[in-house]
């Protein structure tokens, strides 16, 4: 029990004339009897049986007025409240420079890097991941989401081979990650995880004054040694520099650590992945925490049941007291108390309007119960919303057919009509003379939350994966440039 306060402070008052009125009844009482028995007979006509049995009585009034006024006062201590916590969003920012070839953590950098992004995301698997790819520049791979296997297939397709422009500019990759908050719901917070097996002074700096004033943390997962080595490439030669010299690629291991300390951050070796959830969750443990407050004045009103024994009237006085006393803790909110707790499904049988039942049972992963509330609607919404279902329910036709309803409903609504092409080109990719270009140009912009289809589709591409990825950046290098 800790941080007792007062419900209802203003009957501590009270005490005041209780204390005032008591002393001023024993005073009285012994003030009567003076004046008229003598002050030299007084022990022959008061027994001590009497006068103690006074006393006891008065205490017992004393001590239960006092509770009285206290149990009114509704002493209360403070509880935290049970919550479930929010899922954890990180963005991965994987730099694919060619010095992740280098062999000085074995096999390479590139496969010790795979396999440490890999267990971190597998650690927490209710965790929203996005993943930004960079070099000489940045692309978005994946839009926030905790498919482990679309991360997967995404993450093993990485190379450095697959990057427009060789080079190591972090800063760009930041700006895009940035610009990823947006898909998160409001007041989420994002974290990013930047590997990196090289710096410059310069880079730190910029680095610092670009994450400052959005007030994001950034840790460092260390890539490569201090010590560094020689940077094989894929077709067995050794990375060279213009002049002919062989490249030896050291980590700046200092710098980095001292990048870390000015951002407040993890400075991460690929030995310490495995408490990296645990360190963040840590240092970035809430000040704020939900509470709530037990009233126990209640339990103070039991010392009235004896005074309701000494006097006729303390029944009613019991009563009245009773009908005053209020519940011993104050219920929560009972919908919000069942989001907390996941029940979705409980929490739509309270929401009257359809939409709100749908998104509800869709949340609970009830796709089939969600389509029959949004089939209760005819609103562009709700026709939208059934198509996502559809989605879910591996129902491309329909799914299209629902899009398409929005879009009648309307014409604007750039979801629906991102959604509907998707679908329809994953149903083209059935004919052999289907283009890839075209899946790709479709996919490379798609940033909303049901992103997990379309990278369901595109990992069903018969293509090799990496060259898919490769096509992908280079059309996104393009549209950079144009701009």
């Amino acid at each position: 029990m800790n941080e007792l306060i007062f419900l209802r402070p203003y009957f501590l008052i009270f005490l005041l004339p209780l204390l005032a009125g008591v002393l001023f009844h024993l005073k009285r009482k012994n003030h009567q009897t003076q004046n008229f028995i003598a002050p030299h007979l007084l022990p022959l006509f008061t027994k001590k049986e009497l006068t103690k049995n006074r006393h006891i009585s008065s205490l017992i009034l004393l001590v239960s007025l006092f509770c009285t006024v206290i149990g009114l006062a509704g002493p209360a201590y403070k509880s935290e409240l049970p919550i479930k916590p929010e899922p954890d969003n990180l963005v991965i920012l994987f730099g694919m420079d060619r010095t992740l070839y280098a062999d000085d953590v074995t096999p390479s950098r590139l496969v010790a890097a795979k396999a440490a992004v890999l267990n971190i995301i597998k650690q927490n698997p209710e965790a929203n991941i996005a993943l930004v790819a960079f070099a000489g520049t940045a692309h978005l791979v994946s839009p926030f989401t905790n498919d482990f296997e679309t991360l997967k297939f995404f993450i093993d397709a990485l190379s450095p081979e697959v990057m427009p422009e060789t080079g190591f500019k972090p800063v760009n990759a930041i700006k895009l990650a940035a610009t990823l908050q947006s898909q998160l719901p409001a007041n989420a917070k994002t974290r990013l995880l930047l590997l990196a097996d090289q710096m410059t002074s310069l880079q730190s700096d910029r680095i610092i004054e670009f994450l400052h004033p959005l007030h994001l943390k950034m840790d460092l997962l260390v890539t490569g040694t201090d010590k560094g080595s020689v940077i094989p490439l894929p077709d067995g030669r050794l990375l060279k520099s213009p002049s002919g010299q062989v490249i030896l690629a050291k980590t700046p291991v200092n710098l980095l650590t001292g990048l870390t300390t000015k951002l407040g951050s993890h400075l991460i070796g690929l030995s310490d992945i495995k408490n990296y959830w645990h360190q963040i969750h840590i240092s970035d443990t809430a000040v704020f925490k939900p509470y709530q407050y037990i009233d126990i004045g209640s339990y103070f009103f039991l010392p009235l049941l004896a005074l309701a024994l000494f006097f006729r009237k303390g029944h009613f006085f019991l009563f009245v007291i009773c009908l005053y006393q209020q519940p011993r803790a104050e219920a929560a909110d009972f919908s919000l108390t069942s989001l907390m707790n996941d029940s979705y499904r409980q929490v739509a049988t309270w929401l009257g309007d359809p939409i709100w039942q749908g998104n509800a049972y869709f949340r609970a992963g009830d796709y089939e119960k969600a389509l029959s509330a949004y089939q209760k609607s005819d609103s562009a919404v709700a026709f939208y919303n059934q198509g996502n279902a559809y989605a879910y329910l591996q129902n491309a036709n329909k799914a299209i057919e629902a899009y398409s309803h929005a879009l009648l409903k309307d014409p604007d609504m750039k979801e629906a009509k991102e959604n509907k092409a998707i679908l329809e080109l994953w149903l083209k990719q059935q004919n052999p003379d289907y283009e890839q270009n075209v899946a790709i140009e479709t996919l490379q912009n798609k940033t909303k939350a049901n992103i997990e289809q379309a990278l369901l589709f595109m990992r069903n591409q018969s293509e090799n994966s990496g060259n898919l990825l490769k096509r992908r950046f280079e059309m996104q290098r393009q549209q950079q440039l144009g701009q």
